[in-house]
């Protein structure tokens, strides 16, 4: 009786000696198993969100085309403004001859209505000297008749020359008011092309830093997805390599 008792005992024991790895195995298999099934599903999402960045990188990549254009719209802008600009500064420099011109040209004329003037004294002096002397007198002092006719001749047309001086003073000063308004309207447009250029300078700095901006936030969007893209797959790669 006590002998097989110890029999059953030993066999107890070798039964659970045999069996008791294969529990331990299994057991360590089905948590190996477990890891690996998590370890597929985190490749699985990873997958998944890479599979979106890269939808969301073509789609960056077609806006990016979309904003070449845009870009391209822009600088033909920019280089039509400075187009403008340049117009307008040669404008400017235009204007600012002609005035010089017309200043010119109205110093020219005070100085010609000055000069006629001072011909108008002289001649009306001269015909107040021919007629303080009377008719026998100059008779007297001219050597022939002919010479008596000359002078009478000369007072004459001395008379008729005061009326054409008059005259053109007269168009002297009225070219002179001409060439003031017309300086005047010069300035005026001076102004107002200076003023248009100051706005046109203006739109040119802010179109141009749109410009840049837009360049600034298209480059650094693409780089942030992809940098976004290349941590995920070395995510990937090292669960694969823990796998």
């Amino acid at each position: 009786m006590g002998t097989k008792f110890r029999k059953i005992i030993i066999f107890l024991i070798l039964l659970a000696t045999i069996t008791l790895p294969i529990f331990t195995s299994a057991e360590t298999t089905e948590e190996m198993r477990a890891q690996i099934a998590a370890k597929q599903a985190e490749i699985q999402q990873l997958e998944k969100q890479i599979a979106e960045y890269n939808a969301e990188l073509k789609n960056k990549k077609n806006q990016e085309s979309s904003l070449t254009k845009q870009i391209a719209n822009m600088q033909l802008q920019i280089k039509k403004l400075e187009a403008d600009i340049k117009l307008t500064q040669t404008k400017i420099s235009a204007t600012s001859l002609k005035i010089d011109e017309l200043s010119s040209g109205i110093a020219a004329k005070n100085a010609e209505i000055e000069k006629q003037k001072q011909n108008l004294s002289e001649t009306i002096r001269t015909i107040n000297e021919y007629d303080e002397v009377s008719p026998l007198q100059m008779v007297l002092v001219s050597a022939t008749f002919s010479s008596f006719l000359n002078l009478m001749q000369s007072a004459e047309s001395l008379q008729a020359g005061i009326q054409t001086k008059l005259d053109q003073i007269q168009q002297l000063k009225t070219d002179l008011e001409n060439s003031k308004a017309e300086a005047q309207d010069q300035k005026d447009q001076l102004e107002q092309l200076r003023g248009q250029l100051s706005g046109q300078n203006i739109v040119l700095n802010n179109q141009k830093g749109e410009k840049n901006d837009l360049l600034s936030q298209t480059k650094n969007q693409e780089k942030k997805y992809q940098q976004i893209l290349t941590d995920l797959q070395k995510q990937q790669q090292q669960i694969q390599k823990d796998i």
